[in-house]
């Protein structure tokens, strides 16, 4: 009889620091963590609480509805991302937030120039879908572009990726991100396209025109990830640096 050998592979204990040929960057850490928060949304796909109902009824227990089908799961999750920009948008800014808590009280974090981005593209699809009251999402376009090209921070056009979420003024020691400038432009770009507004055409042909995109190459062939007002230029590779 062919006896199989088993390898023996040691488990590494709690709160043991990573070998040295392993990567452990905020920024990975946080991909991972939306990965696995989206697989265990779909993992729990068989029965989830309806928009604007409590999670839970007199009594203690939850108040499910199940989902018929595949169609129906997925515009429930869409709903509910837009759910996430409708209650972590500032209403007189645009901003969004970069991320909620989850424990229910109202978020502090400041506003995240990539996720206003994103906001921008949701605002249209909620409104071509009828998720949105008629004219609130060329409201909310026109006065989030008005702000951003008026308040937001910006180092020759490039945006600081994180800001106060009422001021519009950089929070902390941040850099000015060319990844987040860039998803930013993308979805006020989309805007443009759907609404076809004179008002939200002007204004991102502004916040786009300004954008020095010699100065983030640096003199070099690549655009950098973040340019910092202390020292300068951020590293090509890893986080962009805090000054």
């Amino acid at each position: 009889m062919l006896e199989v050998k088993k390898e023996h592979h040691p488990v590494p204990k709690p709160h043991e620091p990573p070998p040295n040929n392993v990567r452990c960057e905020p920024a990975r850490r946080r991909w991972r963590c939306w990965i696995g928060v989206a697989g265990l949304m779909i993992l729990m796909s068989g029965a989830v609480w309806p928009l604007g109902s409590n999670r839970r009824v007199p009594g203690g227990s939850a108040r499910v509805q199940t989902v018929a089908t595949e169609d129906d799961l997925l515009e429930e999750m869409q709903r509910r991302a837009l759910r996430y920009f409708v209650e972590q948008t500032d209403r007189r800014s645009g901003l969004t937030r970069d991320r909620a808590r989850t424990d229910g009280p109202a978020s502090t974090a400041p506003a995240r120039v990539a996720a206003t981005g994103f906001a921008l593209t949701a605002w249209c699809i909620a409104d071509q879908r009828g998720w949105l009251p008629p004219g609130e999402a060329r409201r909310r376009l026109r006065e989030t572009l008005k702000f951003v090209a008026a308040h937001v921070a910006h180092e020759r056009g490039w945006l600081y990726h994180l800001a106060d979420a009422k001021s519009g003024q950089g929070a902390g020691d941040c850099e000015a991100s060319t990844i987040d400038t860039a998803i930013f432009l993308e979805g006020a770009i989309f805007a443009r396209e759907y609404l076809a507004d004179e008002r939200v055409r002007m204004l991102v042909g502004e916040l786009y025109g300004r954008v020095d995109r010699g100065w983030a190459l640096n003199g070099g062939p690549r655009s950098r990830t973040g340019g910092c007002r202390k020292p300068g230029f951020c590293p090509t590779a890893g986080m962009p640096m805090r000054r």
